[in-house]
């Protein structure tokens, strides 16, 4: 052995089999840099706002209640009644804006009932 290699604080590089030393061999810890997202609130993980309106869309804003009514299904208390097969089970979920008919299982997204009667939901 050479001298150099005789001091034990100095570690051995032992080479695999075929004599080669790829980078697979080496388990490094590669920094990877994190991309802002702009549309993110400050301070929190999980709140993101909403994309801004696009100005080509000239459509009249209307909530999810004026929306469904356009659409012809009539609120009756929580539920609303199906234009289609007219049974008041039709369940609205609010924070994903979407609708379901447990009768004749119909259902969408709100946004789309809203774009097929000309109208933008907020």
């Amino acid at each position: 052995m050479s001298p150099f290699l005789q001091n034990r604080n100095v570690p051995l590089i032992r080479l695999p089999k075929g004599g080669r030393i790829g980078l697979s061999d080496f388990n490094l810890p590669l920094e990877t840099p994190q991309l802002k997202d702009s549309r993110k609130v400050a301070g929190s993980n999980f709140i993101v706002t909403a994309p801004a309106p696009s100005p080509w869309d000239r459509r009249p804003q209307a909530d999810i209640d004026i929306v469904l009514e356009l659409s012809g299904y009539k609120r009756d208390g929580r539920k609303y009644v199906c234009p289609t097969c007219g049974h008041g089970a039709v369940t609205v979920d609010r924070q994903k804006s979407v609708y379901h008919c447990h009768f004749c299982q119909r259902g969408n997204h709100i946004g789309a009932l809203a774009r097929k009667v000309g109208k933008r939901l907020i």
